[in-house]
């Protein structure tokens, strides 16, 4: 799967979600490649982790 695939996925997947739960919002991903190299994400791989780290960091904020 592409960068671009993934990116198209788990926003296919948010979108499901908010039609399925009325009144939800889920923020949309851009799917720029130009966006993602910026954070040197140029794979799924690569997005997979970057979204791993960036949910764990968020999650560590919360507990503060």
């Amino acid at each position: 799967m592409t960068l671009i695939e993934r990116l198209t996925q788990i926003n296919e997947e948010s979108q499901q979600y908010m039609d399925d739960n009325p009144g939800a919002w889920v923020g949309m991903l851009t799917t720029d490649p130009a966006h993602w190299a910026e954070y040197g994400v140029y794979s799924a791989e690569q997005l997979n982790e970057y979204l791993e780290g960036a949910a764990a960091h968020n999650a560590r904020k919360d507990d503060w």
